[in-house]
C-alpha cells in the first residue's frame, strides 16, 4: 500500500486509520490501536493550549497555537512555510 508523506508521518506517530461508515472518504483514526474521539481530541487541544500559555504568559501561547492550527486548516497540511513560521521541525 502506498502512503503519501503525511500518511507516513501519521504512521510514525502510531496513528492509523480505517474506512469510516459516513461515506467513501470518511476515516476513523486510531492512536496505538485505540479510536480517537472528538472529545479526546478536544481535551488534548485544551491541555496543549494551557501548556502553551504556561510557556508564553498572558494568553499568548494559546493564541499562538490557535494561529498555527488555523494556518494548517487553511493549507490542509503542515507545510514547510508553516514549519518555518512557527519554528517547528
Amino acid at each position: 500500500m502506498y502512503l503519501d508523506k503525511d500518511e507516513e508521518e501519521l504512521t510514525k506517530m502510531g496513528i492509523t486509520y480505517v474506512q469510516g461508515k459516513k461515506g467513501p472518504n470518511d476515516r476513523i483514526y486510531f492512536w496505538n490501536g485505540k479510536p480517537i474521539s472528538m472529545r479526546e481530541f478536544g481535551t488534548l487541544y485544551a491541555e496543549l493550549r494551557k501548556n502553551e500559555d504556561v510557556n508564553y504568559p498572558n494568553g499568548k501561547g494559546g493564541k499562538y497555537l490557535d494561529e498555527f492550527l488555523n494556518d494548517v486548516k487553511e493549507s490542509g497540511k503542515v507545510t514547510e512555510m508553516i514549519r518555518k513560521k512557527y519554528r517547528i521541525r
